[in-house]
């Protein structure tokens, strides 16, 4: 049994309380506990008392911290709570690191077969005043790899972390800021093969729900949305399937568009100079019917003459000839919008189709082109005021 109260000159103070049968020299064959109640103001001096197998380390700031150690005949076990201040994360072999104003968290951590597993609680991470906090993560190394699990995590706070990253590319960071991005990952997985080198192989899988996305300059904007997605370095995909969702087009669309039920798949391509999303085929139902589209959109992330450049092509069948202004954008000449709200009173839409390509900054209308078409049926038609009324029309306008 040993109860020891020790300080430095450094600024640390550590009280440990220990036990144990065997010689600690011989782990095998060693079984104990140890309690340890740290206060230092330099976190440099308690690196030491942690794993040298650990792919991080933390060397600058300030920590208040308990531990308690367990070691049965070779297996160790850790239990804490920390309260670090003003420290700077950095991996084991490589050059980033990533300063912090407040770690907090309650964690276990258990060691098989050279892999570390961190179970922590409440984690708190502060940077520049914006707090992401988990409530439960799992965090396994191996070597210099890192695979991190959690669950109910707030996007909008994850959004604001990644902004503040200096391994963030900065066009990125700007898409990021500007979309502010909000909502909630139900799940999340991400593994990184090379801490000293993050970047170059990693994966993140999530399961988001209520997703809402601010438009950006032209790009769309969405609320209520759910779904899956994956990323790696040079992009990924995401699987959409929600209810009650609705898309902003400003640039096409005065007001959003808002269906019962929409699900699709959109691809998602990361470069240096641009993120480009591309879907598959996109069905949406709503009050008006179904809906079919497929979307495709490229975001600069530096200058360009005609910026944000979108392809949207949507059809629709049997659609009643009073939702027709739903899909009729306001881009198109105000006499033809008039005539078209007013001429068609009644009847169906057998087919219909909007047509975007090109550009979605304002004023380049000789940067896109803007298609739109209607197959009609038992319609009435007024096409002048001075004309007499057409009825039980069939044809293409």
């Amino acid at each position: 049994h040993l109860t020891a109260a020790l300080s430095s000159s450094r600024g640390t103070r550590v009280v440990a309380i220990a036990e144990g049968i065997g010689n600690p020299f011989r782990p095998e064959s060693f079984s104990g506990e140890l309690y340890l109640d740290v206060d230092a103001a330099d976190l440099g001096a308690v690196q030491a008392t942690l794993p040298a197998t650990l792919p991080l380390r933390v060397d600058e700031g300030a920590v208040d911290l308990e531990l308690w150690l367990a070691w049965e005949q070779g297996a160790p076990r850790i239990q804490g709570q920390v309260e670090a201040r003003d420290l700077v994360v950095r991996p084991r072999n490589g050059e980033w690191s990533i300063p912090l104003q407040r770690l907090a968290f309650g964690a276990s951590l258990v060691e098989r077969r050279n892999r570390w597993t961190l179970f922590a609680s409440d984690l708190v991470v502060r940077k520049h005043a914006n707090d992401l906090v988990l409530p439960r993560v799992q965090a396994d190394t191996w070597g210099d790899s890192l695979r991190l699990r959690s669950q109910d995590i707030s996007i909008a706070q994850l959004n604001r972390a990644l902004v503040e990253l200096e391994v963030t590319p900065a066009g990125l960071s700007d898409v990021f800021r500007t979309l502010q991005p909000a909502g909630q990952l139900s799940a999340l997985q991400l593994e990184v093969e090379d801490l000293g080198d993050p970047g170059q192989a990693w994966q993140m899988q999530a399961n988001f729900h209520d997703l809402a996305l601010d438009p950006w300059r032209g790009a769309p904007g969405a609320t209520n949305g759910s779904g899956y997605v994956e990323m790696g370095p040079g992009g990924g995909h995401a699987v959409v399937d929600a209810r009650d969702m609705s898309l902003e087009f400003p640039t096409v669309y005065r007001h959003p568009l808002r269906w019962d039920d929409i699900h699709g798949t959109v691809n998602i391509g990361l470069f240096d100079d641009a993120v480009v999303l591309s879907s598959g085929p996109i069905t949406a139902r709503g009050e008006e019917g179904e809906v079919r589209a497929l979307f495709g959109l490229n975001i600069p992330l530096g200058p360009s003459e005609v910026g944000l450049e979108m392809d949207l092509m949507a059809g629709v069948r049997n659609l009643a000839a009073n939702h027709r202004g739903k899909y009729l954008p306001y881009i198109l000449n105000q006499s033809l919008l008039d005539w078209l709200q007013g001429s068609i009173t009644e009847g169906v839409v057998k087919e219909g189709a909007f047509i975007w390509r090109g550009s979605l900054r304002r004023g380049l209308r000789e940067a896109r082109t803007v298609q739109l078409f209607f197959d009609v049926a038992n319609t009435s038609l007024e096409y002048h005021a001075d004309w007499p009324p057409v009825t039980d029309m069939h044809g293409l306008v």
